[in-house]
């Protein structure tokens, strides 16, 4: 009994060592597969820009990148690309040569994500176009109703096919010009044109007029532009070609013969002076100023009288039987009737270009009518009349004016 006790245990041995062993080793395998970190998920959130040439960084926002630059591999539409950084949620790389428009892909570990987005890589475009100003502008300044005009060359190898003018307004995206104009046909290498732009933005504006040509061959818009500044109402001078205005005067009150109101005025300039008091008050060059006179005369026009409100000449004076109040000093003015009824809007464009050299040394005056005037300086301006009271010679006249600068000597 007691030898086969003994071999029974031994038997047992031989089958139980090997079965212990088994399982020590799938024990210590199921440890080791424990100590194995889960495998990450890496994703795309967005990429920036979607467009750009060779060179431009694209940035790539996500999530379980790895912050060790090698250990991510990206391609951008199947090209592999060099990481300028990386982090874990934001990888940065430039375009590389010979990369074309596709998706960005990132690859993990095992595991890869690819962008939703797809960047277009860019070609410089092979069409040429240019754009100089038509006219010998001095500044970018240009009033409300004022025109800015611009000549437009282009130059297209293998034919122009695709053609546009847009308009940009303080940086916003530029919108097409729907107006008619001269447009290349499609196909042809070689264009220019002439266009004219009325200002219609409001003061303060930046305008950006855009001029965008694609060669046949081309991918990408050349683009050429001219940008002006909206100023206020005589600030401009379109660009400087013409004289800039004085503010205009609000409604200022005059006199006539027979009252002690002023009735002498230098139009550049708010302050006004009695006839009677002139040559005692000013120097030489301020009378030599005065431009403007006011007095009624009678029915005839050739004398002092009660019937009808003039605008008067300085050198004109003497010979209505006003008196010569200046002398030698007197200056010459020329007045015109004209067809507006107001001074808003009037540009210095207008101005310049409305106003004649001609004109009658003493103009009869209405309510609400607007009057040209040249002086003997060669200030152009126009005048409205807003009221005038009182009766016989004892007359207010309430006057806006609108005139140019003095003008400035080299």
């Amino acid at each position: 009994m007691r030898k086969s006790s003994i071999f029974e245990v031994k038997k047992w041995n031989v089958f139980a060592l090997p079965l212990l062993a088994m399982l020590f080793i799938v024990a210590c395998s199921k440890k080791d597969d424990d100590d194995t970190p889960p495998e990450v998920s890496v994703s795309i959130t967005s990429i920036s820009p979607l467009k750009g040439e060779v060179g431009t960084e694209i940035t790539v926002v996500g999530s379980e990148f790895s912050a060790v630059a090698s250990e991510n591999t990206v391609t951008l539409g199947g090209t592999a690309v060099t990481l300028n950084s990386a982090k874990a949620n934001e990888l940065k790389f430039d375009v590389p040569e010979g990369a074309t428009s596709g998706k960005v892909s990132v690859k993990v570990g095992s595991s890869t994500a690819t962008s939703t987005e797809t960047f277009t890589v860019t070609i410089d475009p092979t069409a040429v176009v240019g754009i100089v100003p038509s006219y010998d502008y001095t500044t970018t300044k240009f009033e409300i109703g004022e025109s800015v005009s611009i000549d437009v060359s282009v130059t297209a190898e293998e034919g122009i096919s695709e053609f546009g003018l847009y308009k940009s307004v303080n940086g916003a995206t530029p919108i097409a010009i729907e107006d008619d104009y001269d447009a290349p046909e499609v196909g042809d290498t070689e264009f220019s044109a002439t266009y004219e732009f009325v200002v219609t933005e409001l003061v303060d504006d930046i305008v950006e007029y855009i001029v965008m040509v694609k060669d046949e061959d081309d991918e990408a818009f050349a683009t050429a532009s001219h940008t002006i500044d909206v100023v206020a109402q005589g600030q401009g001078g379109s660009g400087g070609l013409y004289r800039l205005l004085n503010p205009k005067t609000q409604n200022l009150g005059y006199g006539t013969q027979g009252n002690e109101f002023n009735d002498c005025l230098n139009s550049g300039e708010p302050e006004a002076y009695k006839a009677k008091d002139v040559p005692d008050e000013l120097t030489i060059a301020e009378q030599m100023g005065i431009d403007i006179t006011i007095g009624v005369t009678n029915f005839d026009g050739d004398g002092p009288g009660t019937n009808w409100v003039k605008l008067i000449s300085p050198d004109a004076r003497e010979g209505l039987g006003f008196g010569d109040l200046l002398e030698a000093n007197s200056s010459t003015t020329k007045f015109n009737s004209v067809q507006i009824t107001s001074l808003d809007g009037i540009t210095s464009t207008d101005v310049e270009n409305n106003i004649g050299n001609d004109g009658n040394s003493a103009q009869i005056i209405g309510v609400g009518s607007v009057y040209s005037f040249i002086n003997q300086a060669g200030a152009k301006g126009y005048i409205k009349v807003n009221d005038i009271n009182g009766s016989g010679n004892n007359r207010t006249v309430f006057l806006e004016i609108l005139v140019q600068e003095p003008q400035v000597i080299q």
